[in-house]
């Protein structure tokens, strides 16, 4: 069972990493200039945020998002590994 925490804890990490990169990427390719303000997509549902320079406001939504959802799935993941270990059996 510690072999199986370990892989799923280290599948977590590249998982990760994949996210966080992905979603700066997504920021990036989704900013536009229009009238040389730069807009950029930064919210998961594809809402604007203001134009560049981005406040610290702005910063730590897409802070929020590129490492919350991790957080969140790990949350999860070891919920569901404490609650499958309350279904073993004590041989």
């Amino acid at each position: 069972m510690v072999k199986l925490k370990r892989g799923l804890f280290r599948l977590w990490i590249v998982v990760s990493l994949v996210w966080v990169a992905g979603w700066v990427g997504y920021i990036r390719a989704t900013c536009v200039t229009i009238v040389y303000r730069e807009y950029c997509r930064t919210g998961l549902f594809g809402e604007w945020l203001s134009p560049l320079p981005f406040t610290l406001w702005n910063y730590a939504n897409i802070a929020a998002v590129a490492v919350g959802v991790p957080v969140a799935i790990l949350v999860l993941g070891v919920g569901l590994l404490w609650a499958g270990d309350g279904f073993a059996s004590d041989d």
